[in-house]
């Protein structure tokens, strides 16, 4: 099994490696697994128990759903309404271009109907609202940026309108 299974993003990978660490890619990675692994550390918990809250609002909604671990597409795809959702803990502006990927990937991928991006209730209304800037300039013409409390509402409403 391949460490990337996709041909052209492990070229990119490899190239990108290339370029920051004049070849050396072993540095690379020891790189981007200890940035994973402080990320973890500091923030792991919350952003679990950000998954854990999407996903019990999931299962309270009785929609079969898959919950995604590659980069390329959302958190969690539920085929039956055509809806990703990627799960955002914190905000700056150099996750735009990494959530905007993500979100239009699975937009392509799974020709998703609905994409909603979720933050967590507590996130600082200036991040959220730098967030809710991709949604009103409509990049996406089926996108919705919500906080976790407003999921189980979203749910209800995309699930009314696909019936």
């Amino acid at each position: 099994q391949k460490l990337i299974p996709d041909l052209k993003l492990g070229i990119f990978a490899l190239e990108r490696a290339q370029s920051i660490f004049n070849g050396k890619v072993a540095e690379y990675l020891e790189f981007l697994i200890k940035k994973d692994q402080e990320f973890i550390q500091n923030h792991g918990e919350r952003i679990s128990d950000l998954l854990g809250a999407c996903r019990q609002q999931l299962d309270k909604s009785k929609l079969l759903f898959s919950i995604n671990y590659s980069p390329n597409q959302a958190d969690f795809w539920i085929p039956e309404i055509n809806l990703g959702i990627e799960v955002v803990f914190d905000w700056d502006s150099s996750k735009e271009f990494e959530l905007t990927r993500v979100l239009g990937d699975t937009a392509y991928r799974l020709e998703a109907r609905f994409l909603v991006a979720v933050t967590p209730n507590d996130m600082p209304n200036h991040q959220f609202q730098a967030i809710k800037k991709i949604e009103k300039d409509g990049a996406f013409e089926n996108l919705s940026v919500i906080r976790l409390n407003a999921l189980e509402d979203y749910l209800e409403d995309i699930i009314a309108r696909t019936r």
